[in-house]
């Protein structure tokens, strides 16, 4: 490997040893990828391993909605921007209502 100079950026996505990294997202429909038919089971919460229910009128954060659908915090975020999930800004903080994520699984399980 040649000696790069300083600042200069490298591309490509390769780990230390050169070798590329596998895309690891899920193929298929993006139902597949939301974890809808996950062998897993439904989603829990972390400290009490319950199953996580929400009245529709709860306001949820971008971490119950990433733990809630098994998400990435950017994939939630690129819901939300595509206007795909929708939400509400309260000054620096974002909320999601539980109903909102209920229709969007919806939506999505019958585009299938």
């Amino acid at each position: 490997m040649a000696d790069q100079t300083p600042g200069a950026r490298r591309t490509g996505r390769s780990t230390p040893g050169g070798l590329k990294r596998q895309d690891k997202r899920a193929p298929g429909p993006p139902s597949a990828a939301l974890g809808l038919f996950d062998a897993r089971g439904p989603a829990t919460d972390a400290e009490s391993g319950e199953i996580m229910q929400y009245a529709d009128d709860e306001p949820l954060t971008v971490p119950e909605v990433m733990s809630y659908l098994r998400l990435s915090r950017s994939q939630v975020y690129e819901l939300i921007r595509t206007e795909q999930l929708r939400s509400v800004k309260l000054g620096a903080s974002r909320r999601v209502l539980a109903g909102e994520v209920h229709a969007y699984l919806t939506r999505v399980a019958e585009a299938v």
